[in-house]
This record gives C-alpha cells, sequence and structure tokens, in this order.
C-alpha cells in the first residue's frame, strides 16, 4: 500500500492505492480507499499540511497491516465504486473449462511430441453387411426382438431371457437365424450386449429429456429429416374427439419411445459365410457402437465440420487432431468413473468462468456441483473458491500441467 497525492487547480486528494501487475502483466495501480481533500483532513487532523500526510501515512500503515493480516487469514477486500464507469476494451470474464482436459494432455506429455514436431520441421473386400433390424419382414423382426434363444459368445451355452436382461456386464450374446435374400442362402446373427443396451437407453433418455424440453417451450421446427432427432418422439394432435378441427397440441409419444427402447443392446449381422465360427465373423462387427459412439460425439458434441483439405500429409494432420481431441476426453470420462453423460461434462467445461475482479483475483461464475467436486478431484486442483488471488490462478496454472 502507499499514499497517492492528486492535485488540481483547486485542491489536493489523498489516496490509499495498491500496485499490482494487471492481466496484461504491466504494473498498475488501483485504488483501495480515498482519505479525502486536503481542505476536509485539514481540520481534524492540521494545522498544517505535513499534519495531514502524517496522518495519511499513518492510515496507510494501517491499511497495509490489514491487507497483510488478510492475506493471511486468506480474506480479501476489493473496493468498487458505483459511480466509475468501465474502462473501454476491458475483458471481464475468461474461459476456464480448458484447465481440466489439459491435465490430461500434460499428464499424457504431449506436449513434448508437439515441441519435438516442431523442432523437427519448418512449418511454411466386404466379410460382411449389417442388416437393419427394423427392415427385417415380420417374421424375422419377431425372431431378432426376441430375448430368447440367445447364447453366450464365450463359452456358447445358452441362457435365460430373464439372464440377459438382468445383466450389465461385457458379456456379448448371439443367436443364429437362417435368412434368405434373393435366391442367396445367408445367416441372421443377431447379438445382444446389455453395455450397448446401456449406452443406447442413455442417449435415448437424453433425447426424450429435450422432446420435453421442446414442448415445454413450444420450440417445434418443421421437416425435421435427422433420424436422431428428439421431435421424433414429438406426436401431434389437431382434433377433438369429434373429429373437428382443433389447436394444435404436441405430447411426448411414449409408444415410440417403447417401440425404439425394444431395439436396444441388439445388433444384426448378415453374412453368406454359413459354415464359418461365430466368433470369427462377430469380430469384424465387434466395438462397432463404441466407434459410432466416437463419430457421434466428434460431430455433435465437439462441433466437428467438414474440412477440405487434399494432401495426404493435412488429411493425417487432421485426423490426429481429431483422434487426440478424443483421446482426451475419453481419458478425462474413464478418470470421472463414466458417472457422467458426453454432454454433461462438456457443457460442464464449458460454463466454468471466471470474472476479472479490479485486476486483482478471479471469483467463479459457474455452479458447482458433484461433477465439479470430481473434476477437481481427478485432475488435481481446485478452483472452486470464493476468490482466486492471480498468485493463486498462477498456481493452479501449473499443477495442470504436472506430468
Amino acid at each position: 500500500m502507499k499514499l497517492t497525492i492528486s492535485k488540481s487547480k483547486n485542491s489536493e486528494s489523498f489516496y490509499i492505492s495498491k500496485s499490482f501487475i494487471d492481466n496484461s502483466g504491466k504494473s498498475t495501480t488501483a485504488t483501495v480507499r480515498k482519505l479525502g481533500t486536503l481542505s476536509e483532513l485539514i481540520k481534524d487532523h492540521g494545522p498544517t499540511r505535513d499534519d495531514v500526510i502524517a496522518w495519511c501515512r499513518s492510515e496507510v500503515a494501517a491499511e497495509t497491516k490489514k491487507y497483510k493480516q488478510a492475506r493471511k487469514t486468506k480474506s480479501v477486500q476489493v473496493v468498487f465504486h458505483a459511480d466509475k464507469e468501465l474502462d473501454y476494451a476491458q475483458r471481464k470474464l475468461f474461459e476456464g473449462g480448458y484447465l481440466f482436459p489439459q491435465a490430461v494432455y500434460y499428464k499424457l506429455q504431449l506436449d513434448k511430441i508437439c515441441k519435438t514436431i516442431k523442432q523437427r520441421h519448418q512449418y511454411e473386400y466386404d466379410l460382411n453387411a449389417t442388416q437393419s433390424i427394423k427392415k427385417l419382414d415380420a417374421e424375422n423382426k419377431k425372431l431378432a426382438l426376441s430375448k430368447d434363444g440367445f447364447k453366450r459368445l464365450a463359452d456358447n451355452k445358452k441362457v435365460s431371457a430373464a439372464e440377459i436382461e438382468s445383466t450389465d456386464s461385457d458379456e456379448l450374446y448371439y443367436k443364429k437365424i437362417p435368412y434368405i435374400s434373393g435366391n442367396i442362402d445367408q445367416l441372421l446373427i443377431i447379438t445382444y450386449s446389455p453395455k450397448y443396451a446401456a449406452y443406447q437407453k442413455a442417449i435415448r433418455e437424453a433425447q426424450v429429456q429435450r422432446a420435453e424440453a421442446m414442448i415445454k417451450k413450444g420450440k417445434l421446427k418443421k421437416n425435421r429429416k435427422n433420424p436422431n432427432d428428439p421431435a421424433r418422439f414429438i406426436w401431434k394432435d389437431a382434433c377433438t374427439e369429434d373429429g373437428e378441427v382443433a389447436d394444435i397440441h404436441y405430447y411426448l409419444d411414449e409408444t415410440k419411445v417403447a417401440e425404439e427402447a425394444g431395439y436396444d443392446g441388439l445388433y444384426a449381422v448378415c453374412t453368406d459365410l454359413i459354415d464359418d465360427d461365430v466368433k470369427d465373423i462377430l469380430k469384424v462387427s465387434e466395438g462397432r457402437w463404441q466407434i459410432e459412439e466416437c463419430f457421434r460425439i466428434m460431430k455433435t458434441d465437439f462441433a466437428a465440420r467438414p474440412v477440405y483439405i487434399r494432401r495426404d500429409d493435412r488429411i493425417e494432420a487432421h485426423f490426429l487432431i481429431c483422434f487426440l481431441s478424443l483421446l482426451v476426453y475419453r481419458l478425462l470420462e474413464k478418470q470421472l468413473e463414466n458417472k457422467y453423460t458426453c454432454e454433461e461434462i462438456l457443457d460442464k467445461l464449458k460454463s466454468i468462468k471466471f470474472a476479472d475482479i479490479k485486476g486483482q483475483g478471479y471469483m467463479p461464475t459457474y455452479i458447482r456441483d458433484k461433477l465439479t467436486d470430481a473434476l477437481h478431484k481427478v485432475c488435481g486442483f481446485r478452483t472452486d473458491y470464493e476468490f482466486i488471488t492471480k498468485a493463486d490462478m498462477r498456481t493452479i496454472e501449473k499443477q495442470s500441467k504436472q506430468r
């Protein structure tokens, strides 16, 4: 703290001010408290100007002592002025969600790989086909959707429908159905994965919530063609019980939701390799739902869009960036024990922001919840304090880069 004296033509004012480094790295000064003008102070602390200055210096000493004591007790005092206008082009809100994936990035030592690359260069045959269960004829669709007749792929033992529906394991179950397409005898292999079923259920429940929100807000667009659009679960009613024209009402189509739930966990593979081992055939399609989810994350949640590039090195670089971003996210998701959806994690990271408080520190503006607690725990630092000093924020930055 220091004493600042401001002189004008007709008066002399005294302030307690504090020096600090602003966001651009420059040294600047902020007013902590106005003590008054010379004409005001000389009445109580005079009779001379030197007496006023001596009193002002004692106030600065007291304020400095108070500031040091506050630092020990982690309390912060910031003065705002209701009559002071904002400065031009002064940024007040800063992103902070990047700190958490950054922690994963540095633990993977990807920064070292990028540094090595930068130093090195100067910058200037269809085994089977999937089959849509929904497009099967009525008889085969009924057989495919039934939970009867499944075997466990690991040991080829038959399992009951009750056993399949009660498990949440990584096991894969299958059954074979003879299938004729045109003049070709084929084999329809229906697989059921409890893990895939849980994944599809989670996706659908999120879409149902979005559909309910659309109904509530009345925000419904026409000509929705996307088969994954939440609007497919919305039913429109425009008639009375007597069949007369009435106001249009929108409802959640529970029948449509239940119908789609019947396909959870099921996958169909159609092949003419009738005599081949089922395990060998399914190896090709194994993990397809995980791949599907990765593409969904890249396109929907990461908002990745087509990039028009032709050179092989640029195509490979673009692919690598997409892969690494997905890798960092997946590792963070695993550290969170897969308790949260991709949408929940990304929305939370986007919401984590900090308000600059008079250039002296930051105040979190996000809502603390169990997800933010989990993010702080797995990444090894905390940002959910009432106030974060500039020194503490620099420490947090360093902690997010620890390997």
